[in-house]
């Protein structure tokens, strides 16, 4: 009787923690899934490509990955070895996420553009999105237009400041930096790294410089002495705009008319 009692209790309890780990996997998977999609492009041929939905936001990972048109017994073969490599692949990239939340960043996180990241930054920054275009331009220069997150790493940070300190003055380019170092904090918050690569990088070290000022009447005098030549004139202006806006030459470059409110 006692033991007919221990092995009731016992499959009671399997079959609870049965039901919750089905309803674990059901309120999981509604908030992820990644799925082996393809792409019909010209010719006949299909591109392979994971769609990835993960907490509300989704992704597109293209394989490189090509099945041909064709029924014979050659191309078949070749077609069935690819989708037994990206079904593979997809397999791969579901268990990463499931793991996501053991500090394990998802590779396809990792192998996003750094450069479309910080620009996506920059538009939400308000006053200072002028700075932070700044910033963006010189990314592009330096990086080619692209750098993926996992290949940032101190010396290419170190690179990236000996860049900037070879074009604009120590305080602006230590500023500029000090925007990549945020970009980067962020992207931890956002997990798309599990840390700061900055972490283990310096500051570029500030100047001590001394500002002349001008004073309001010498402006004024500058404001009815404006040069004749249309390519002066612009200068001019240029000058007289930074006075009284406090933007840095840099950032006057980078200026558009519809970023004046």
């Amino acid at each position: 009787m006692l033991l007919f009692c221990y092995s009731f209790v016992t499959h009671c309890v399997n079959m609870i923690n049965k039901n919750r780990l089905k309803a674990n996997k059901k309120s999981y998977k509604g908030n992820m899934s990644v799925k082996l999609r393809k792409k019909n492009l010209a010719g006949g041929k299909k591109s392979l490509y994971l769609d990835t939905f993960i907490n509300g936001q989704r992704h597109y990972d293209f394989l490189k990955l090509y099945l041909l048109k064709g029924n014979d017994a050659k191309t078949k073969a070749a077609n069935n070895e690819k989708l037994i490599l990206a079904e593979t692949i997809r397999a791969n990239r579901e268990s990463e996420i499931q793991f996501a939340d053991h500090d394990i960043i998802p590779s396809f996180k990792r192998n996003a553009d750094f450069v479309e990241y910080f620009q996506k930054l920059g538009e939400c920054k308000g006053r200072s999105a002028l700075i932070w275009k700044s910033v963006l331009n010189h990314l592009k220069e330096f990086s080619g237009g692209t750098v993926q997150f996992k290949n940032i790493n101190e010396l290419w940070l170190e690179r990236f400041q000996k860049y900037l300190l070879k074009r604009i003055t120590p305080n602006t380019a230590s500023g500029h930096f000090g925007k990549v170092r945020l970009a980067l904090k962020l992207a931890v918050r956002d997990r798309i790294i599990s840390r700061n690569p900055c972490d283990k990088v310096d500051n570029i070290k500030l100047e001590d410089t001394e500002r002349q000022f001008l004073t309001f009447e010498e402006i004024k005098q500058l404001s009815v002495t404006i040069p004749e030549k249309e390519t002066s004139q612009q200068v001019a202006k240029m000058f007289l705009f930074s006075c009284f806006t406090g933007l840095s030459f840099q950032n006057l470059q980078s200026l558009k008319y519809e970023q004046i409110e």
